[in-house]
């Protein structure tokens, strides 16, 4: 009866175990974010990965928490979404840590910010998921383009207001992956002053995954490199051969300069004698 019972206990034990051990295997692989910082704000008590709800203390009144820097363990991926109330006035900011098992959602709601009248209808950044901008949103400067993957199917376009009361609304496009848009995006200072943006977009020669290794690497500089229409192989091969074939052209020209026929010969007496030298 002993043995017997000392068996059961046993077999128990090893099936609790290999039943155990499966799950927490998995749920070690479940991404975390591990920090994460804005511009122009302060998290309150700092961030911590089991804690989901934060105040966003603002640097100063009027000046818009932008996304900052991050880091994640794991493989997953963040979004970043500014959240406005019925006015349509920034309130907080949703960073949704994603990977293939479900997601992470992390609320920053601003803290310190009062609602004053402004003209100030500008963005300060144009925020897109493995996209890119061609260059940094700058005072002055209304149009740009934006480059994505040539698989990329769905835009999300969050653009951040220079304002923290101003307003402009995210874009959230479907698209074919031949299709390359320009979208126009529209800022609404609290005056009721508004200023439009030219988004261009542009698909670069590489797939979404290809882009997000790109990014995840420590030497990423730009997803853009290699792609512009003067890096292609064609177009150098094309440039190329013009180079040769001007180069060619330039030795025959000079070789057939040199050798062609003088029509004149210098021994030849003159077949008319001129006045002069009659008798």
């Amino acid at each position: 009866m002993k043995k017997h019972s000392f068996s059961a206990v046993l077999l128990s034990a090893i099936i609790m175990l290999t039943s155990v051990l499966p799950i927490s295997a998995v749920a070690g692989d479940v991404p975390v974010l591990k920090s994460i910082s804005f511009d122009n704000a302060e998290i309150e008590g700092g961030f911590n990965q089991s804690i989901h709800d934060y105040n966003l203390i603002l640097a100063e009144n009027g000046s818009t928490p932008s996304l900052s820097d991050y880091e994640i363990e794991g493989d997953g991926e963040l979004f970043v979404k500014y959240v406005c109330d019925s006015t349509n006035h920034q309130i907080a900011i949703t960073a949704e840590l994603k990977y293939d098992s479900g997601s992470s959602i992390y609320n920053f709601s601003f803290s310190g910010k009062s609602v004053e009248l402004s003209s100030d209808n500008t963005l300060s950044d144009i925020y897109c998921p493995n996209c890119e901008l061609d260059t940094k949103v700058t005072e002055g400067d209304y149009s740009y383009k934006l480059y994505i993957p040539k698989d990329l199917t769905q835009l999300s376009i969050t653009p951040v207001t220079n304002d923290i009361n101003a307003y402009c609304p995210p874009v959230v496009l479907s698209l074919t992956q031949a299709q390359e848009p320009e979208i126009t995006l529209t800022c609404t200072a609290t005056d009721g002053s508004q200023r439009e943006y030219k988004i261009k977009i542009q698909r670069v020669d590489k797939t979404l995954a290809e882009v997000k290794k790109e990014m995840a690497s420590d030497d990423y500089k730009t997803i853009v490199e290699g792609t512009r229409f003067y890096q292609q192989s064609e177009f150098l091969m094309l440039c190329a051969c013009l180079a040769f074939g001007l180069l060619l052209f330039m030795v025959i020209f000079t070789v057939v300069k040199r050798k062609a026929v003088n029509p004149y010969d210098r021994d030849e007496k003159p077949f008319y004698k001129s006045s002069d030298n009659e008798d």
